[in-house]
């Protein structure tokens, strides 16, 4: 988590329902939705006692959608879904009493960026007489070889950590008499 940016957000909602209740024993009969009543001021029963879950009712609060915040700056790449879909906003929803809760997850990718490494070599090869008339004098021109290595270099930018490739080859030329 960091900080300040990648707080938990919690969005509440409060559901209430309003029971009609009657009789000599106080029972809950049913329940109301609008508050409707009859010409003698009783309350209808819209739901009936059977049907409880439904007289539910959004009192206040709800899941307005959320954006998600961009963590570039911090190494990480662009917001995902559990199936590594861009998710750059959790959609509102539409809480209801019998939901417990929900927890929505939001996956961030560390990002890795790639870049190419290279190195030369160079060796000079010089053919000297070793004996004879002209001992220590130069026999042919020189041999100049130029190799140029590459590797590949992959930076994970949230850790910082570098991951180096083999050297490999890329280009190897002999040249003869500086030519």
């Amino acid at each position: 988590m960091i900080e300040g940016v990648t707080e938990p957000v919690i969005q509440q909602a409060t559901f209430t329902r309003q029971a009609i209740v009657a009789g000599p024993h106080h029972q809950i009969i049913g329940y109301t939705l609008n508050q409707q009543r009859d010409q003698n001021g009783n309350y209808l029963v819209e739901i009936p006692l059977a049907n409880a879950d439904q007289a539910w009712k959004l009192e206040k609060g709800g899941w307005p959608a959320s954006p998600n915040p961009d963590l570039q700056k911090y190494g990480y790449a662009a917001p995902e879904d559990t199936k590594g879909n861009p998710y750059p906003v959790v959609a509102d929803g539409h809480p209801t009493a019998l939901v417990p809760s929900e927890s929505v997850k939001v996956y961030y990718q560390p990002r890795i960026t790639s870049k190419e490494e290279q190195a030369q070599s160079l060796r000079t090869i010089h053919y000297v007489y070793a004996n004879g008339p002209r001992k220590g004098e130069t026999a042919a021109p020189d041999v100049q070889q130029v190799v140029t290595f590459a590797r590949s270099l992959t930076t994970n930018e949230v850790t910082k950590e570098v991951n180096r490739g083999d050297w490999h080859v890329l280009q190897s030329e002999t040249i003869k008499a500086g030519q």
